[in-house]
C-alpha cells in the first residue's frame, strides 16, 4: 500500500469532493467499492468508500433485480451518482446506482457492436440461468452458452452474486417505440476455445495435470479448472481443509474419467502427505 502524507491525503479528499459535488450537479458516473452492510431507517444499505469519503448505497438504489440479502455484494465495486452529500460535519453521501445504469445503458445503446467485450455484473443466479446486467442493459444467460462444458447442472455451485463475468455480444436490436428495452444476447462461451475439441490429445485417463480451484461446495464437491480452460469435478476429501481449496489455488489431479459425449470429466485431488500433516512424502489421492 502507497503510503500517502497528510498533505497528499488531504488533496485527494478535495478532489473526490470535487467528483461528488459534479455527479450530483452533472450527473457523472463514479466507482466505489463497498465496505460494509448497515441498518438505516429499518433497510438494508452498502457502505461505500469514495477515496476516503464515506457513501451509503441503499438496497433499492442498487438495481431494478430484487437482492434477497447484500451479503455477496460486500467488497464489490459499483458504479454510482451521488443523490445528496453532506460535506460540513458527517463528511458523506447518498449513492444511487439505478441512476448510474441508466446513464451507462444510453452511451451502451449509442454505440453497440457485434463481437464487442464486456464485463458483465451477475444480478441473479437460479441454477439454470444467470441474470446480468451489461453496462446497464439486463440480460439472462441460458447455462448453455457459459461453458462448452459443465459437470453440475446447477450454476450456483460456480457462480456467484456479484462477481464479473466476461461476455461477449452476439447479437443486439437496439430500443425503439415498439420494444422500448431492445434485446441483447451475449455469450461467455464464445470467447472461450472449446477444449473438448482437442481432449483425447490434451488428457489422459489416470493421468496426472496441475489444475485450478474454481469452486467447492461441501456436498457436491470440488469443481476445477485445468490448463485448457475445462472444467472437472472432484469429491470433496473426508480429510481435506476447507482452507486447502481456496478459489485461486492449485493442486495436481488425477483424471478418473472423461465421458466424451457428455462432455464431463471427473478428477481426485493428489496431495503430499506433508501437506494435511503426514511425515511421508508419498503422495495421497483424495477420493
Amino acid at each position: 500500500m502507497n503510503y500517502l502524507t497528510p498533505e497528499k491525503r488531504q488533496e485527494q479528499k478535495a478532489v473526490a469532493w470535487a467528483e461528488i459535488r459534479d455527479s450530483k450537479r452533472l450527473g457523472q458516473v463514479l466507482y466505489a467499492k463497498s465496505v460494509g452492510i448497515i441498518t438505516l431507517k429499518d433497510k438494508e444499505v452498502l457502505q461505500l468508500d469514495y477515496h476516503g469519503i464515506t457513501g451509503y448505497l441503499a438496497k433499492d438504489k442498487i438495481s431494478n433485480y430484487t437482492y434477497r440479502g447484500l451479503q455477496h455484494l460486500l467488497g464489490k465495486e459499483f458504479e454510482f451518482v451521488v443523490e445528496n452529500y453532506e460535506n460540513e460535519d458527517k463528511e458523506l453521501f447518498v449513492a444511487n446506482r439505478t441512476k448510474a445504469l441508466e446513464i451507462t445503458k444510453k452511451k451502451f445503446w449509442a454505440n453497440v457492436e457485434k463481437d464487442q467485450k464486456f464485463n458483465a455484473f451477475i444480478d441473479g443466479n437460479d441454477g439454470y440461468r444467470l441474470f446480468l446486467n451489461v453496462e446497464g442493459v439486463e440480460v439472462i444467460l441460458n447455462k448453455a452458452e457459459v461453458s462448452h462444458s459443465f459437470v453440475t447442472e446447477d450454476l450456483r455451485l460456480l457462480f456467484e452474486i456479484g462477481e464479473l463475468l466476461p461476455v461477449q455480444i452476439i447479437d443486439f436490436e437496439k430500443p425503439t417505440e415498439e420494444k422500448p428495452n431492445g434485446s441483447l444476447i451475449v455469450s461467455t462461451k464464445a470467447l472461450l476455445k472449446d477444449p473438448w475439441e482437442t481432449v483425447e490429445d490434451d488428457y489422459q485417463v489416470n493421468g496426472t495435470y496441475i489444475a485450478t480451484v474454481h469452486n467447492f461446495h461441501d456436498q457436491h464437491g470440488i469443481f476445477f479448472t485445468l490448463r485448457s480452460g475445462l472444467i472437472a469435478r472432484s469429491n470433496f476429501p473426508s480429510f481435506g481443509k476447507p482452507s486447502m481449496f481456496q478459489k485461486g489455488m492449485e493442486h495436481n489431479v488425477r483424471i478418473r474419467s472423461i465421458d466424451l459425449k457428455n462432455r464431463k470429466m471427473s478428477v481426485v485431488v493428489i496431495i503430499p502427505r506433508n501437506k494435511t500433516g503426514m511425515n511421508s512424502t508419498k503422495g495421497r489421492a483424495l477420493q
